[in-house]
Formats: structure tokens, sequence, C-alpha cells
């Protein structure tokens, strides 16, 4: 899960929920808003790359 943490919304206690859930899970909260991919688009591919690499390996 990646997520801009700046949004007024956003609970912040939401993505451990997710980590409870889903084991393998990662999370990553970036200093963004609501269109955090726009601004954090290397960082969260890179993300993403590292996480079904090693979900891919063990």
């Amino acid at each position: 899960m990646t997520a801009g943490e700046i949004l007024d919304w956003f609970d912040r206690r939401a993505p451990r929920v997710f980590r409870r859930n889903l084991s393998k899970s990662e999370i990553h909260l970036l200093e963004s808003e609501h269109l955090a991919l726009e601004r954090h688009a290397d960082e969260i591919s890179a993300l993403i790359h590292n996480f079904l690499a090693n979900i891919n390996t063990g």
C-alpha cells in the first residue's frame, strides 16, 4: 500500500488493518496528498518492483 499521508480524511491507523489481514503486505506512507503517484512516481515504482521481486523469491 502506498498512500499520501497529508490527506485530511486519511486515518494513519488504517494501514495497520491491511497489515493484520494481509501478512505479506508492505506499507509506505509518502509525504504527499491525493495524487501521490504524480509526485512520487519513481519512488512508488521502485517500491512496487521490490515488493514483487520479494514476493516471487520467497
